[in-house]
């Protein structure tokens, strides 16, 4: 028995850990975006996007993709892609008829490896130098950068996407590759489409002129391939902007964002300007459209205030994702927003992994001390559910509340639901002094609650509580 407490308080722990990393000291209360419910593709990808620290795809990516430290592709690539147990290619570039995934050294999804910022108010930093010589992906030899771009030309996908991934591994060595990759900007295959941004932001300065023009092709994936990459590049490709921007006044809604979107990571300091092109995306009819431009909102935060009154209808949209979105976008621009609460707390009613995003959000709102009696009942709600995970998690979130989540708490350990009254006991546990009004209670469901894991989970909060010397 003692081992399953153990167990709970180890998930606890690792639960606040987490959001204790995930919050710097500069955005402490900044909504984590591993917490959001869908950073949508702009409409390019079929969703839907799972919780994710990146920037949608605008529709340039068919989705779900999952918590990564990647750019979305706003729609630009497949999905599902997931973590492939073994070598030699990540995905199966229409080789297969079911998603696969990605060679271990990928993060999930197929997605950029960048090292995210998430949290912060800058965008991930450029794509660090590639490594001037790919490693073999499989037991043939290595082949040169010229094999490669015959490669390119296969019409066996599995083989194009081998190759694009290689090249990426050359990077500025690659840098005649470029003309040769430029058109699978277009390719059939999101997956393979995808690839070919990284390859081509890791050769770096000498594919900026081919991107720049990419800008202005007719064809609309091309378009919005190069404007993807850019972003990848970060401050590398500053002198791209001025192509970007004339795409700000673009009809096509997906392509008007992922230039906004662009812009930003290459340079932050242009946020004034992105924000009200993104603020218009936000009235697309497509939802994975909004659902891209709620998501950089989002990471842009509170320099995003201009866009508040486009985000606030999206809190009454007719899709779940979205409607939750909105709220955490909110959220992260300016924790003040009336009608954050109420949103996340409908969205506990539905399926994960929206009810999850849902109550780590409120829990965030809880440390921030800012949600009042409406975040107290929604996360009191929240630890009746039978999802014994999510009822952790609002517990986890009272015990944030300091002396506000007390009185909640201590009403818990009189539920006729077992695990209530556990996890209630575990939350306590981790309160300290703040929890010292509740020893009482504790140290009786301690001796007489009917469930062994109940009393040794009361028992162990009266002795972290009494341990804790704090006034």
């Amino acid at each position: 028995m003692k081992s399953k407490i153990f167990q709970r308080t180890i998930r606890w722990l690792s639960l606040a850990s987490a959001l204790i990393v995930a919050y710097p000291a500069q955005a402490q209360y900044r909504m984590h975006p591993a917490y959001h419910p869908y950073w949508g593709c702009f409409g390019y990808c079929r969703g839907p996007l799972n919780p994710t620290p990146h920037w949608g795809c605008f529709g340039y990516c068919p989705g779900p993709i999952n918590p990564t430290p990647h750019w979305g592709c706003f729609g630009y690539c497949p999905g599902p892609i997931r973590p492939y147990p073994y070598p030699p290619h990540w995905g199966c570039y229409g080789y297969c008829p079911s998603p696969i995934g990605v060679v271990l050294n990928y993060p999930t999804w197929g997605v950029v490896r960048d090292t995210s910022t998430s949290g912060s108010d800058q965008p991930a930093p450029a794509p660090s130098p590639a490594k001037p010589k790919p490693k073999p992906v499989s037991q043939d030899s290595d082949q040169s950068v010229d094999d490669l771009i015959k490669q390119l030309k296969s019409t066996n996908s599995r083989q194009r996407g081998e190759a694009v991934e290689k090249l990426e591994a050359y990077g500025p060595e690659a840098a005649r590759a470029v003309d040769a990759l430029m058109p699978l900007l277009a390719d059939k295959f999101p997956s393979i489409r995808l690839e070919t941004t990284f390859a081509l932001a890791k050769i770096g300065s000498a594919a900026l002129p081919a991107l720049r023009n990419g800008l202005t092709s007719p064809n609309k994936m091309i378009q919005i391939g190069s404007a993807l990459t850019l972003g990848h590049m970060g401050s590398q490709a500053k002198e791209a902007i001025p192509d970007l921007k004339k795409l700000f006044s673009s009809s096509e809604l997906a392509l008007s964002g992922h230039a906004a979107q662009a812009v930003w990571r290459i340079d932050p300091s242009q946020a004034a300007e992105v924000v009200p092109v993104l603020g218009k995306v936000l009235s697309s009819p497509e939802s994975a459209v909004r659902m891209g431009a709620l998501s950089t909102l989002s990471q842009i935060g509170p320099t995003a205030r201009g866009a508040v009154e486009e985000i606030r209808p999206l809190l009454r949209d007719s899709e779940a994702q979205t409607r939750l979105s909105a709220a955490l976008a909110l959220w992260n621009i300016d924790p003040k927003q009336k009608g954050i609460v109420p949103v996340l707390a409908a969205s506990l009613a539905d399926k994960p992994p929206l009810n999850y995003d849902a109550v780590h959000a409120l829990q965030h709102i809880a440390k921030a001390g800012v949600g009042g009696n409406e975040l107290i009942e929604a996360l009191t709600k929240a630890m009746q559910v039978n999802d014994q995970t999510m009822a952790l998690d609002a517990a986890v979130g009272l015990s944030y509340l300091g002396a506000g989540g007390v009185a909640p708490l201590k009403d818990a350990l009189k539920s006729s639901n077992a695990n209530v009254r556990i996890n209630a006991a575990i939350a306590l546990s981790h309160m300290g002094a703040a929890a010292r009004s509740a020893v009482s209670m504790l140290e009786d469901l301690g001796k007489n609650d009917s469930s062994e894991e109940a009393r040794a989970a009361a028992l162990e909060a009266v002795a972290e509580i009494n341990a804790d010397r704090s006034p």
